[in-house]
């Protein structure tokens, strides 16, 4: 049986405790994220395509692309994605989660886009919403998307 004595056991408790106060001081930068951001633009095609232009047609399922506009000091940024539909919405839900650096901040947009999957469509008319935007999508549609261009985005 091994008994730590009280003495041993506060040492341990001093060390954790300095151990915390040093990483805080090399300068752990905490994440941020962005969340169903209202300036997203939100892209879909068939999934089987390798960014070509096209239009939606029904019945087969859909690849979503959501893109923001990053920063030049954002670094290890990880992306998440969700569609669901029910009835005739479409909702879409995106995070995009990352940490600031001590970089200057340029004016230069960087793209940062999240995938998901959406299942094939019936024809009609959806709703796509996105936080607090929403937007008018047709099955079949003959809007041409190109979701490898951002004028391709809804």
């Amino acid at each position: 049986m091994i008994i730590f004595s009280d003495s041993i056991f506060s040492t341990k408790k001093l060390c954790l405790g300095l151990l915390v106060c040093f990483a805080a001081s090399v300068g752990c930068v905490p994440s941020e994220s962005v969340q169903d951001s209202s300036s997203a633009h939100i892209c879909m095609q068939h999934a089987e395509a390798q960014n070509d232009a096209q239009t939606i047609v029904p019945d087969e399922p859909l690849q979503v692309y959501v893109m923001i506009c990053g920063h030049s000091n954002w670094e290890s940024v990880e992306t998440w994605c969700e569609a669901e539909v029910s009835g005739q919405d479409i909702t879409i839900s995106s995070r995009f989660d990352y940490r600031t650096t001590s970089k200057t901040v340029l004016t230069i947009c960087y793209n940062k886009v999240a995938a998901c999957d959406l299942p094939a469509l019936s024809e009609g008319t959806y709703t796509v919403i996105h936080g607090e935007t929403e937007k008018e999508l047709v099955v079949p549609s003959d809007e041409v998307l190109d979701c490898s261009r951002v004028q391709g985005y809804l």
